[in-house]
């Protein structure tokens, strides 16, 4: 009950990511090995092989989430769409796993 109060006071103030925050289910956890080729395909032509920008990467799952829809200011590509929620565990394993 107080999630959902506290998610129509967010969403009268349009603080929207904040309320996919809220309302997206609890973090699974990945395969750190399929993320390392998600990384690979989608994220070393920018960050390159020493994971530039990434090296101490220790935000949630669900912060990375908000990163990679475009749903954050960041001056990154918006992949919006691109990654199912599996995928999106595993990247994450992939960058907290070192």
């Amino acid at each position: 009950m107080r999630r959902t109060f506290i998610a129509i006071l967010l969403a009268a103030a349009g603080v929207w990511p904040a309320i996919t925050v809220l309302a997206s289910e609890p973090a699974s956890a990945g395969d750190a090995a399929r993320g390392q080729g998600i990384y690979e395909e989608y994220c070393r032509r920018c960050h390159g092989d020493d994971r530039a920008g990434l090296a101490t990467y220790q935000a949630s799952q669900e912060e990375l989430k908000l990163r990679l829809e475009g749903q954050l200011r960041e001056n990154m590509p918006d992949f919006f769409g691109v990654f199912r929620e599996e995928e999106i565990a595993d990247l994450h394993a992939y960058l907290t796993a070192r």
